[in-house]
């Protein structure tokens, strides 16, 4: 239970930074998909 919580809260964790690492490079203008999660 408390792990099932914990990775959950993780995997948002993650998702939240990958938005942001998304974010800062589409200002910075360098939109490259290479070394990125390619989802989608």
């Amino acid at each position: 239970m408390v792990r099932a919580v914990a990775w959950a809260v993780w995997d948002a964790q993650l998702d939240a930074a990958h938005i942001r690492i998304q974010a800062a490079d589409e200002q910075a203008g360098t939109h490259s998909s290479a070394g990125h999660c390619s989802a989608g």
